[in-house]
Order: C-alpha cells, then sequence, then structure tokens
C-alpha cells in the first residue's frame, strides 16, 4: 500500500520511471542475494520484506515505461502476450535441454 504511491511520485518528481524500474531492480537482486545468504530468520525476514515492498511498484513502472516506448497505446496487449509467449517458450526450452546436476539428485534421493 506503501510502495506503489511512493514510487510513482518519485518517478513524476525524481527520476526518470525507467531509472527508478532500474534501481528497484537492483534492490530486488541485492535483498534476495541477502536472503540466499541470510543466517538466521530475522536476516530472511528483512531481506524478503525488502523484496516485497520494492517489487510491489515494479509492475506500474513497467507499464509506463512500455507505454512511453510504444507508438501507439493500443500495442500494449500485444506486446505483453507476446512477451509472455516468448518467456514461456525460453523456459521450456531451457528445461527441455537441461539435466539435474549430480548434487540435485543425490540431494533429492535423501528426502525419499
Amino acid at each position: 500500500m506503501i510502495a506503489p504511491p511512493l514510487a510513482g511520485f518519485l518517478a513524476d518528481r525524481v527520476l526518470s520511471a525507467h531509472w527508478l524500474l532500474a534501481l528497484i531492480n537492483l534492490t530486488r537482486a541485492l535483498a534476495l542475494l541477502a536472503a540466499a545468504r541470510a543466517h538466521g530468520f530475522g536476516e530472511l525476514f528483512a531481506a524478503m520484506a525488502t523484496v516485497s515492498l520494492v517489487s510491489a511498484p515494479s509492475s506500474v513502472l513497467t507499464s509506463a515505461v512500455a507505454f512511453s516506448h510504444l507508438p501507439e497505446a493500443r500495442g500494449i496487449g500485444k506486446a505483453r502476450v507476446w512477451g509472455t509467449i516468448s518467456w514461456l517458450l525460453v523456459l521450456w526450452a531451457i528445461a527441455a535441454t537441461s539435466r539435474p546436476s549430480a548434487r540435485a539428485r543425490r540431494s533429492s534421493r535423501t528426502y525419499e
């Protein structure tokens, strides 16, 4: 509830939307790295709360950047549909061509 209006204010008055989106994504990446290296619940909770806080306004800012780059606003639907389809195709291709590592195979046997 706090982050989207704050991001809108910052994008309108302080930074342009694409620079704010870059800053948000960098902050999210650093927070996820901190979450991966957390040693206790408090550290993990703080890192994931930061991820949640900075992730909330990213879809609104992404739409704003997309609208600013499209020649006509009606093209946003096609851009989103084809972006989603290409994302799924890439993920399926990676899943089809990758094999689990030896470590992943070992760890899955220990839980059976």
